[in-house]
């Protein structure tokens, strides 16, 4: 019989001495649990689940867990579970401390982001912090990461099927919003090159990634001559390296991310699509 117990605690109490209440539900191979309800006394201040699994089949074709969710977000959790897949036991790793740890270290920097700070901010107890990650380094780690990931999709779905190089503006234009949203970004980028170097590499790497793709696709389309892929690597750098100084320089101000003055778009549409100095006609004495 297999079986395993999560753990979790009622907060808002603070007594001496816990009272502790354990429940059991029973799993099978025919997809459903044994018990459709599990009720907990008023004075319980912590409460084990156990759960069994009677059935016989290997986890990759039939396994069980269970989860504690709010009732309006059972499908989003099942959902995300479903595309986490088994190697995070059909959960989303991390999910709300990620969101939790965002606005912490945004706060107080990497240094000062604990474990009780972050876990307070998701609303969940220490002990719980632990089934998702090993120690404080590994969500420090996976938080850069994971935002650059949602800064992606979320510039993805800002952008046109328009031609290629209308596409890079507005895929720069929607960086700009999408530090407006999540203004914690510029300080946890900053730090964790020093405090999450793990995190920091593997951010950029996604990063260089997916817009190297991306400029591969609009030379295959030829609306781009005469790059390597190696040439579209140092390219990608300048062009994020653009974007993180013109945030530092015309969006962050005084503790608030403010919107970025349209010159700034304007300056680089024009150095993207014409480029900053023409190369006069040969004979002229200054060609190439």
């Amino acid at each position: 019989m297999k079986w395993f117990c999560i753990t979790f605690f009622l907060l808002g109490t603070r007594i001496a001495m816990a009272d502790v209440c354990q429940l059991n539900i029973n799993a099978t191979d025919q997809m459903r649990f044994e018990q459709q309800t599990l009720q907990v006394d008023a004075h319980c201040t912590e409460v084990e689940v156990t759960l069994h699994n009677t059935g016989k089949l290997p986890a990759s074709v039939m396994g069980h867990d269970w989860v504690l969710t709010k009732t309006a977000d059972v499908a989003a959790v099942a959902n995300d579970g479903m595309s986490a897949g088994l190697p995070n036991n059909y959960q989303k790793p991390g999910d709300t401390r990620i969101v939790a740890a965002t606005k912490i270290v945004g706060k107080y920097g990497y240094a000062e982001a604990s474990v009780a700070r972050i876990t307070e901010e998701a609303g969940v107890a220490q002990g719980t912090f632990y089934n998702h990650f090993e120690n404080r380094q590994e969500l420090l780690d996976q938080l850069l990461p994971k935002i650059g990931i949602d800064m992606v999709r979320f510039i993805r779905d800002r952008t046109s099927t328009a031609h290629t190089a209308r596409q890079e503006i507005e895929r720069f234009s929607a960086f700009f919003d999408f530090i407006r949203q999540v203004p914690e970004f510029l300080r946890i980028l900053n730090e964790a090159e020093f405090f999450a170097p793990t995190g920091y590499q593997k951010h950029f790497d996604n990063i260089s990634t997916a817009y190297v793709r991306i400029l591969q696709r609009a030379r295959q389309a030829g609306a781009i001559d005469d790059f390597s892929d190696e040439e579209f690597e140092a390219i990608v750098q300048m062009l994020t390296g653009a974007r993180g100084y013109l945030s530092r320089r015309y969006s962050y101000s005084g503790g608030a991310v403010t919107a970025v003055p349209e010159h700034v778009i304007s300056a680089y549409q024009k150095l993207v699509t014409r480029g900053l100095f023409h190369t006069r006609h040969r004979g002229d004495g200054h060609g190439r």
